[in-house]
């Protein structure tokens, strides 16, 4: 029997970092009605230099702001920054140099919702800005470059028995995690900050201070995950060339620990993505799980793997032949998952894939370049020019159930530059209500639900609202979200909701111009959606 698409583990309001929440899951109960045309678009900076925003890197979003990664060149010199834009209007609040990327790096920023940060890791650095600022918070130097991967923030809530809690059992101190980079070297390194406030008892550590360094073979892309815990990392392997490696640390070390558990890929292919952790589907008995997907150099769409395990033992419970990928696996709840892959030649082609969860087992249900093909030219092969391209190795879809009926595959099509890292050329949204559930078959009519030209990088989803790359800059769709932040402290809590009662700050929370119990109910809304996450006991990816 198939279930019903499970609630996401990212609050709505907010997108705060790569695949939208500490365990990657890219999704959320979030996301536009439409995106016929951009609510707005940030192509300049003030002084009218063109931004380039970096191709597939992707936006992230607090309440108020969107962060994200781009350049200008002025006097012929490229200069790279972090920018934060207001959420509602499209305006520019600040900018800040960071250094620039090694080796074109498209990694994403993080926001560090609790303590306030932007975040960023670029070239052998990690970074932290105040969020409502710009004003530079702590900076760490790493060993190695960041390539391709993104930093993970732990969050501030508590991280269940198996991660130790500090502060009174308020939950682990916020640590960011990220991962440096030896391509086909065995040079990897996962290192571990600590980000929050130091307290002597619960927390001796410096914001910005490195706390340990692991060593973890070949590593590139490789964006950690968390959950309950724990922290999850994939690799290109020992010998770099040979099988990729899973593996999964406790997030409380204070000192270099060794992995709780290791997975040796089935196949001598690596992993030069990240993971996501699902923490339940449709299955009876169903515990937490890790997916990932690897990356084979030479072979068709079937020439790498998707695997599934047991996220307390690292126990493989399958492993299905996939595209080749760098993005991370989309569970979408209902046993089903999708998977973005592929490049445009090398005997590959950028596709959507769909997999049926069958608990020992995989089966691909859907390919879209199969799905769309039209043998044009008679030679019996799915040429590209044949089919509908979308997705691809480099391409994050999210998912959005903002309409449990008709949820929401955002995904772009992979830029055709010769290095396919451009900004994406287009995005559709697909509904996953429609593409086969059970057995491999054809999409019902309609499953194309929207398309969006000239963008589609890695979206971010909050409230109504996707935030996405393209040539012509960063995009946003749907309505202003509410402004909940009435008293203007920076935190969306009770203190908000008091204010607003007694008559004072930005009462016009939902923006129409009128003060009245619909600003109420919109606020109380949000105000309690932190409260979901506190009850979890951090035990929501």
């Amino acid at each position: 029997m198939v279930g019903v698409l499970m609630g996401p583990a990212v609050a709505g309001p907010e997108w705060p970092q790569f695949a939208g929440s500490r365990g990657r899951v890219a999704s959320n109960d979030a996301g536009p009605g439409s995106i016929a045309a951009p609510t707005w678009v940030v192509s300049t900076d003030q002084s009218g230099n063109a931004i380039a925003f970096v191709g597939q890197s992707g936006p992230v979003a607090s309440r108020d702001f969107v962060v994200a990664i781009g350049s200008i060149t002025v006097a012929s010199q490229k200069q790279f920054k972090l920018w934060a834009v207001d959420r509602r209007t499209g305006a520019i609040v600040w900018s800040r140099a960071i250094v620039a990327p090694a080796l074109e790096s498209w990694s994403s920023p993080a926001i560090d919702v609790r303590t306030g940060t932007a975040i960023v890791a670029s070239g052998t650095g990690v970074a932290a800005f105040d969020l409502k600022t710009g004003t530079p918070r702590w900076q760490t130097t790493l060993s190695a470059p960041v390539v391709n991967a993104s930093p993970l923030v732990t969050s501030g809530h508590g991280v269940g028995a198996q991660g130790g809690q500090w502060n009174g059992g308020l939950g682990l101190a916020n640590r960011v995690f990220v991962t440096e980079y030896d391509g086909f070297g065995t040079d990897g390194l996962l290192t571990c900050i600590n980000s929050d406030a130091f307290h002597a008892a619960a927390n001796p550590s410096a914001p910005g201070e490195k706390l340990w360094s692991v060593p973890i073979g070949g590593s590139s892309g490789n964006t950690p995950a968390f959950y309950d815990g724990l922290v999850y990392v994939s690799t290109l392997g020992q010998s770099g060339f040979g099988a990729g490696q899973i593996l999964a640390y406790r997030a409380a070390a204070t000192s270099q620990p060794e992995p709780l558990w290791v997975y040796d890929n089935v196949i001598e292919e690596g992993f030069f993505g990240g993971v996501c952790v699902s923490p339940s589907s449709n299955l009876v008995g169903a515990k937490a799980s890790v997916f990932a997907g690897s990356y084979a150099f030479f072979g068709g769409r079937q020439s790498s793997n998707l695997v599934k395990l047991d996220a307390r033992t690292g126990a493989l419970r399958w492993s299905a032949a996939c595209n080749r990928t760098s993005a991370t696996p989309v569970v979408l709840g209902d046993g089903r998952i999708v998977l973005s892959g592929g490049v445009a030649g090398f005997g590959s082609l950028p596709t959507i894939q769909v997999f049926r969860d069958l608990g020992s087992s995989a089966l691909l249900l859907w390919d879209s370049a199969a799905a769309t093909w039209t043998d044009s030219n008679g030679n019996g092969s799915i040429d590209n020019g044949e089919f509908l391209a979308m997705g691809g190795w480099s391409v994050q879809p999210v998912l959005s159930t903002a309409l449990a009926a008709s949820p929401k595959l955002f995904v772009g099509a992979l830029s055709t530059s010769p290095t396919s890292t451009g900004a994406c050329t287009d995005m559709y949204a697909i509904d996953v209500s429609k593409l086969p559930i059970a057995l491999p078959g054809p999409a019902q009519p309609g499953y194309l639900a929207m398309h969006a030209a000239g963008c589609g990088s890695s979206p971010a989803v909050a409230d109504e609202n996707l935030y996405t790359f393209g040539a012509a800059g960063l995009m946003a769709f749907g309505p202003p979200p509410p402004r909940c932040d009435v008293n203007g402290d920076g935190v969306i809590d009770v203190e908000d909701l008091i204010a607003w009662t007694q008559g004072q700050g930005q009462r016009d929370v939902d923006g129409s111009g009128v003060v009245n119990d619909a600003d109420r109910a919109v606020l109380e809304r949000e105000v309690r959606r932190d409260e979901v996450l506190d009850m979890a006991g951090g035990r929501l990816p």
